[in-house]
């Protein structure tokens, strides 16, 4: 005999809410990347957003801002730098993988006979038949 639930809670079943849907708009795209936590929060207010931020953050503190690497000072501008002539690089020192040999083909930037002459050969080795014997009868299972 089943035995009646008397508890009036939800079942876990019940409780978990549905997965966000990925496909979900944006209500209203901001103009500028949210500068401080109380920019944020409008935004996910607006956007109905599933997330908040934390309530012991003060909306006039200011959102961390973290490097994305590199050291600007160190590196040229792409603008001062003369492009490259990649089709050169690579037939100057053409790579040992043949799958990206068959790739460089493909883009243009190796000619097929170029490539074709740097592939290494196949060779093919021709095993000699082995007998059954007692000391072999696992090797030929």
């Amino acid at each position: 005999m089943a035995r009646k639930r008397t508890s009036r809670r939800p079942r876990a079943a019940a409780r978990q809410q549905k997965p966000p849907d990925a496909t979900k708009k944006l209500k209203r795209l901001p103009k500028a990347p949210p500068v401080t936590a109380g920019d944020l929060r409008e935004a996910l207010k607006e956007n109905e957003a599933r997330w908040s931020v934390n309530r012991r953050i003060r909306n006039t503190d200011q959102l961390p801002r973290f490097g994305l690497g590199g050291m600007r000072e160190h590196f040229p501008p792409s603008e001062a730098v003369a492009p490259l002539e990649f089709s050169a690089l690579l037939a100057e020192e053409p790579p040992a993988n043949p799958h990206l040999l068959d790739r460089a083909v493909e883009l243009q930037l190796l000619d097929p006979e170029q490539a074709q002459a740097l592939r290494p050969p196949v060779v093919w080795v021709a095993l000699e038949p082995r007998e059954a014997g007692p000391g072999n009868q696992e090797e030929l299972r």
